[in-house]
């Protein structure tokens, strides 16, 4: 019988993709959802409907799922490192790890983000970063919208018609994983000096 999932490990096919293990890193999830719309929204604009409308869908889900993904990353990688800063007796967070996998919410996520931010960054979350990842959440609050045809509720996830520009979707999401990569390396720059300085002090105690 024919398999869908089939083992590749002794061969070297074009065809062949390498996952798991060293093969990924902490944003592989997030970063292949946001790849794979990207590739959709350049395939979508070089066809015409209705395919091209169909194609809102899946473009959307993996952008929504991205955003959702990379903002639970930030979070707990932030947390690490305030818990660095707690052991050398600066700062005191809240921290949201254990409630990561209750929610999908965008909002919820990224406020939970600036709590935990403000603590240490010098400069605000830019505020049009802000304004366009609300405006994916207000787009979809539950994560149902760009998956199912009717909500839990039995409502149309799009009841009237409705148009897009593909091209500035894409463009606006390159805004905020451009962004969130430079909070990411902000955060990896303090979390080397914090164990430094944890080196340092337990050294001293020697």
């Amino acid at each position: 019988m024919r398999k869908l999932f089939v083992d590749t490990s002794s061969h070297r096919w074009s065809t062949n993709v390498s996952v798991g293990g060293t093969f990924d890193t902490e944003y592989s999830y997030a970063i292949g959802y946001r790849e794979a719309a990207d590739i959709l929204v350049d395939r979508a604009i070089l066809l015409k409907p209705p395919t091209k409308d169909r194609l809102f869908y899946p473009i959307c889900f993996n952008y929504r799922q991205f955003i959702e993904l990379a903002l639970k990353q930030l979070i707990m990688i932030a947390e690490q490192f305030y818990k660095k800063t707690e052991y050398l007796g600066y700062e005191k967070g809240t921290f949201h790890s254990d409630e990561l996998k209750d929610t999908h919410s965008i909002e919820k996520l990224l406020n939970w983000l600036l709590d935990i931010l403000q603590c240490v960054a010098d400069e605000e979350f830019d505020p049009e970063i802000k304004a366009l990842i609300i405006e994916f959440h207000n787009m979809d609050p539950t994560g149902q919208k760009f998956r199912y045809p009717i909500s839990t509720h039995d409502i149309a996830s799009f009841p009237i018609p409705s148009f897009f520009d593909l091209a500035k979707l894409k463009t606006g999401l390159k805004r905020i994983s451009d962004y969130f990569s430079g909070i990411d390396g902000y955060l990896d720059y303090y979390d080397s000096l914090a164990d430094s300085m944890i080196d340092e002090s337990q050294a001293y105690w020697r």
